[in-house]
């Protein structure tokens, strides 16, 4: 099998040159890349894609689809990236999966006042997993109460709520009274 491309890690970016045809797929797979404006070994601009560990995961699938010239270290980095977002998406699919009523309960609950609904609490275990969400629940569906059991933890704050503007004077009133 010939070699198609290769791979480089550095800083915070993977920086993929590889024969014409691969790199159509590329541009199509990665709608976060940009061009490096260096001239590669298989083409005129190499691509340059964040380094995240999703990113990390369909590199390795593209190395199991083509031949890529890259360092040992630099393959093993990313396979570990791509362990990582395994383990991290198996722990969410733990969450859904999970037996309704079956959650611990949320300390939050005595400060937030409310009994949550599963899929609340469903966001609320997710949040602590991942440590970041952008809810866009529809109106009505408990926004409020998931963003407030997360602000309950003190290490989650500061924080950034994203709303309406006539949204805010009613939120302020509410967080005072919460926290």
């Amino acid at each position: 099998m010939k070699i198609e491309g290769c791979i480089l890690i550095k800083d915070d970016y993977i920086y993929i040159d590889a024969i014409p045809s691969v790199m159509t797929r590329i541009r199509s797979m990665f709608k976060n890349l940009s061009y490096s404006h260096q001239r590669g070994k298989y083409t005129k601009n190499t691509i340059k894609i964040p380094k995240t560990n999703l990113n990390a995961k369909d590199i390795i699938w593209l190395c199991m689809r083509y031949k890529f010239e890259a360092q040992d270290d630099q393959v093993a980095e990313l396979r570990k990236m791509t362990a990582e977002y395994d383990a991290l998406a198996t722990k969410i699919q733990d969450i859904y999966n999970r037996e309704p009523g079956t959650y611990s309960p949320i300390n939050a609950l005595e400060i937030v006042g409310k009994t949550p609904r599963e899929y609340q609490t469903q966001f609320y275990y997710i949040f602590n997993e991942v440590h970041r969400v952008l809810n866009t629940d529809e109106m009505g569906m408990g926004k409020t109460l998931q963003a407030l059991m997360v602000l309950a933890q003190a290490e989650c704050r500061p924080a950034l709520l994203v709303m309406p503007t006539h949204l805010i004077i009613q939120w302020k009133r509410v967080i005072e009274a919460i926290l």
